[in-house]
């Protein structure tokens, strides 16, 4: 799906994956994860890939048997790709709080840099817990 980082476009993209994460199988709270989870990357994208806020990103969903993967990409400014965070510190005003939380609602999370020099993939994998 392309979208951009409008907020309005944000809540969108959220919406419909809960939606995806329900259809395939995810209890209420996976599927609150993966929204929360998709959010949180659409938003970094729109602070961090764009000087204007506003850019073309896109997400993608590979679903599997026991859970689903999201993809976010964007062609926004080029440099290294951002690490995750092992752990949260609230007094520091480099950021990494979206990044930590993400890490912490889906199972795996990586960050490359596109082939092409410009923009980030981000990759993460949530597995389902028996759905209520």
């Amino acid at each position: 799906m392309h979208v951009t980082t409008h907020p309005d476009a944000i809540r969108f993209a959220r919406k419909l994956l809960y939606a995806a994460a329900r259809i395939r199988g995810a209890s209420e709270q996976d599927a609150r994860d993966v929204e929360l989870a998709v959010g949180e990357a659409l938003t970094n994208v729109r602070r961090h890939a764009y000087q204007d806020g506003i850019g073309p990103a896109e997400v993608a969903i590979d679903c599997h048997d026991s859970g689903l993967t999201v993809i976010v990409r964007d062609w926004g400014i080029a440099g290294a790709p951002p690490a995750v965070p092992g752990s949260l510190s609230l007094e520091s005003d480099s950021g990494g709080r979206g990044l930590y939380l993400i890490s912490r609602l889906m199972q795996r999370v990586e960050i490359l840099q596109n082939a092409e020099g410009w923009g980030v993939t981000l990759r993460m994998a949530k597995q389902f817990a028996a759905r209520d």
